[in-house]
């Protein structure tokens, strides 16, 4: 493969990187926001929970569940163990590994913020 053609096809996939970030970075707030508005009408009434946070099984999905709860602690923050108790209190029984690796991507994507081994929203205490 010619230098001309290596290059061009180095800025194509630049691209691609670039418009998959920017996708994942609104896909992060829609959630946040989708999650702020779970909150809102849990407050009010009935929880809603859109057919995207639905999983496979037809159960309200780990990041979803993970997300509410941080929001409904999001003064004193929950520990991975925490969330996985206040899951197993509403019924949902949550995998401690699948847990944790989702509270550590959450972070590294700035959805969430930790301190010591809790995590807060990041749109509450940081």
């Amino acid at each position: 493969m010619n230098n001309e053609k290596y290059s061009e096809l180095k800025k194509i996939r630049q691209e691609l990187v670039n418009e998959i970030n920017a996708l994942e970075l609104k896909v992060n707030l829609l959630t946040e926001k989708l999650t702020g508005i779970d909150l809102a009408i849990k407050i009010i009434g009935e929880p809603f929970v859109p057919n995207s946070f639905i999983g496979r099984k037809g159960k309200e999905a780990v990041k979803s569940v993970v997300l509410r709860l941080l929001l409904s602690n999001k003064d004193d923050g929950l520990s991975a163990a925490l969330v996985i108790d206040k899951a197993k209190e509403e019924g949902i029984a949550l995998n401690k590994q699948t847990v944790s690796s989702l509270l550590s991507r959450l972070t590294s994507d700035r959805v969430i913020s930790r301190q010591g081994n809790h995590y807060f929203p990041n749109s509450g205490k940081q």
